[in-house]
Formats: structure tokens, C-alpha cells, sequence
């Protein structure tokens, strides 16, 4: 015979444990985007634009890697580098301006705006997947919240 309130618990730590689980896959997933979809992601999300300089330019066999510096709101100085994506038409030199944007919790992820364009595919799948972690993490909380709602309810048997 089955004990209802057994069950009951057990769809709880169930539907915590894929929640869960969702939550991490949903992060490894914006995480293995790729170097250049997930600072676009994040300035999509919450963006500062700010100017900055062109370190070094450079091709080697038709990749091309633009370094960079620029300063956040905070006066911080910050250099990065971004490969250009395939079929990207942006050329620059050594101490030329770029605009740049950069989400304003974690400055170091910022890419240069001009190549925003170029990076729509991988950079969307970052988004939703972080948008998914945020409701995956919701629900946790509320599957938590009902859980030790549950376990309360069950001191009393």
C-alpha cells in the first residue's frame, strides 16, 4: 500500500532536482556559447556605452583579432580582445576610436558595437538561456517554498 504523503514528498524533491537540473544545463548552455555570444547577450540585457581605444590590430589567415581599452563609469581602465566574426566588413587601425558597450555589474564583458550585427545566432541562444536560468530559478525558489511548506504540514503526522 502507498503512502500518499510519502509520494507527495517525494514529487517535491523530484520537481526540485529537475528544476534544478534545468537551471544548470541553462547555465552551461550560456556559458559554452562562446567568448563573443555571451558579452553581447549580457549588453542586450543591461548596457554602457562608452568610447575606447584600438590597442593592436590583427589578421592571421583571414581571422582577425581587434585588442581594445576602454574605461567603465567608474574611471576603471579595462582591455579585452574579440575576434571578428566570419563575414564581418569592419577594418580598423592602432589608436582609432571604437564605440564600446558593456554590462555595467561585470564590465569586463563589453564588445565593440559596431559588430553587434554580426553576432545575432549565438549571441540569442545566450540570451534566452539566461532568461531561461532566471525562470528556472524562479521556480526552484517556489518548488523550495512549497517543499518546506510541505515538511511543515507533515511535522504534525
Amino acid at each position: 500500500m502507498r503512502d500518499p504523503r510519502s509520494e507527495e514528498t517525494d514529487f517535491h524533491i523530484q520537481r526540485q532536482v529537475i528544476l534544478g537540473l534545468l537551471m544548470l544545463l541553462s547555465v552551461f548552455i550560456a556559458g559554452f556559447i562562446g567568448y563573443e555570444g555571451l558579452p553581447y547577450a549580457l549588453t542586450r540585457i543591461d548596457r554602457a556605452d562608452t568610447t575606447g581605444t584600438v590597442i593592436k590590430y590583427e589578421k592571421n589567415n583571414g581571422n582577425s583579432t581587434i585588442w581594445y581599452r576602454f574605461t567603465d563609469a567608474d574611471d576603471v581602465p579595462h582591455e579585452r580582445y574579440v575576434s571578428l566574426p566570419a563575414g564581418a566588413k569592419f577594418s580598423t587601425s592602432v589608436g582609432a576610436s571604437v564605440d564600446v558597450a558593456y554590462f555595467p555589474l561585470v564590465p569586463s564583458y563589453s564588445d565593440i558595437t559596431n559588430l553587434f550585427q554580426y553576432r545575432n545566432a549565438s549571441s540569442t541562444i545566450a540570451t534566452y538561456a539566461i532568461a531561461a536560468t532566471g525562470v528556472f530559478a524562479l521556480l526552484f525558489c517556489a518548488a523550495h517554498w512549497r517543499y518546506r511548506k510541505h515538511r511543515k504540514r507533515m511535522r504534525r503526522y
